[in-house]
């Protein structure tokens, strides 16, 4: 006789399944079809997610940001040693600064220049006549024909045409590669039927050496009013730039095309957290006489630009720190008041044998999986808006504080995307487990009998 008991049959006549006996789904499986079924939750924690995982990775890419432009300025800034030698016989020669130049700590880059007073003659030596300013007829110091001539490496770094009080208007600029050229204002020119390719002379009134015929390579003009008690041989009409070969000549004597010697030399520093020693270490050169050395450094930009982004800097961080805070508070309210929702669900998975490591995994796969979506969306979402975040950041900053320091380039790398991802998973696994340890300290019976 056969012994074996049939199986049960529910109302509608279909035979019912052991649940032991049933092929267990996976634990990811589990969690899918868990927030597909609780899909008002879901979407509400995928949005809570995507705004968090934005603004951190926001916050980190500017962070990174802000920290390339701190290396970045130590040499896009420009900061310098300037040494003025003009009163030492033989001025600032090329052995000394080369010797200034190749000290540790200096990039080994240098531009020489020289203020002279000089005439302007003609091809044939007429002289130039200059445009009045206010002289002082008694003063043997203001003599009203003579015209300042900044003898330069690079006129385009000069501070007059890099702030935009000078600019060039035709031809080309005065470079390092140039020798015997001039540039002079237009309206000069224009007054004196001048032209590019033109030839005028030049004397340096200091010296004795003979005048210097130079070739006109560029003409400029000035963009800024200048203060009607400027003296003849400042105004911006009178004034020119030559070459650095140029004012050698003139003030030193020729050289043959090289450069003799200087007024005065930018030495630039590779660390300007240091140009203080650098400094110190110039003046104990041997050769040098530092009683005639006026050694000035020019690092302002440079510190001004490194405060703002130091700031900037703290300003991330602390609003890191925060988020990270306030996400983990918030997401454990959030998952905690869910889990009222589905303590009868805890109870029954409890008392059918279910371990509660189990729960606990598929609750945090739950979570881990609407994370792992929502910092995918966050990740384009920070790429179009991190770098309009960190321009106003930039633009709240004053402008005397960011001056040479146009903009931040932020960039969302895949290494900012997997460092978010990772915390965002720790912080979301913890916060589950701290919503679920209430419940899961209750016995199956306390649950179900609390439901009840």
């Amino acid at each position: 006789m056969n012994l074996t008991k049939p199986p049960r049959l529910g109302r509608t006549g279909r035979t019912r399944l052991d649940p032991t006996q049933a092929t267990p789904l996976g634990l990811t499986r589990r969690a899918q079809l868990c927030l597909t079924r609780q899909w008002p939750h879901t979407l509400a924690l995928l949005t809570f997610l995507v705004a968090m995982a934005t603004m951190a990775l926001t916050c980190l890419s500017t962070g990174q940001a802000t920290a390339t432009a701190s290396a970045n300025i130590k040499t896009a800034l420009r900061s310098n040693i300037k040494v003025h030698a003009k009163p030492l016989p033989d001025g600032l020669t090329t052995a000394m600064a080369d010797q200034i130049a190749s000290m540790p700590g200096m990039t080994g880059a240098y531009e020489l220049n020289s203020e002279l007073d000089v005439r302007y003659q003609d091809h044939d030596g007429h002289p130039l006549s200059l445009t009045p300013g206010a002289d002082d007829p008694n003063n043997p110091n203001d003599p009203q024909d003579l015209a300042r001539l900044s003898s330069v490496s690079d006129s385009t770094t000069d501070p007059r045409f890099a702030s935009g009080d000078l600019e060039l208007t035709s031809g080309k600029p005065i470079t390092q590669a140039s020798t015997h050229q001039v540039l002079l204002h237009e309206d000069f020119a224009r007054r004196h039927g001048l032209g590019l390719g033109d030839i005028i002379t030049l004397r340096d009134e200091d010296s004795s050496q003979p005048p210097l015929e130079v070739t006109i390579v560029g003409l400029f003009t000035h963009t800024s009013k200048q203060p009607d008690s400027s003296p003849t041989n400042l105004l911006f009409e009178n004034m020119s730039y030559s070459d650095a070969v140029t004012g050698s000549d003139l003030a030193y004597g020729a050289s043959g095309g090289q450069i003799k010697a200087s007024h005065s030399g930018a030495f630039f520093v590779a660390e300007p957290d240091d140009i203080d020693q650098l400094i110190d270490q110039i003046r104990a050169l041997p050769g040098l006489d530092s009683d005639w050395l006026m050694i000035l450094k020019d690092d302002a930009d440079y510190l001004n630009a490194r405060d703002a982004l130091g700031g900037m800097s703290r300003v991330v961080l602390i609003t890191i720190l925060v988020i990270t805070v306030l996400s983990f508070a918030i997401l454990s309210g959030f998952l905690g008041f869910h889990q009222q929702h589905r303590i009868h669900e805890t109870g029954v998975l409890l008392a059918m044998g279910v371990p509660k490591g189990s729960i606990v995994g598929q609750r945090v796969m739950e979570v881990a999986l609407v994370t792992g979506v929502g910092f995918t969306l966050a990740w384009g979402l920070a790429a179009l808006i991190g770098q309009t975040v960190a321009d106003r950041l930039l633009s709240r900053t004053p402008s005397s504080q960011v001056q040479g320091l146009t903009d931040l380039a932020v960039v969302v790398t895949p290494g900012s995307y997997l460092l978010v991802l990772v915390t965002g998973l720790a912080l979301c696994a913890l916060a589950t487990m701290v919503a679920l340890v209430p419940t899961l300290r209750l016995k199956p019976s306390a649950i179900l009998s609390h439901m009840s």
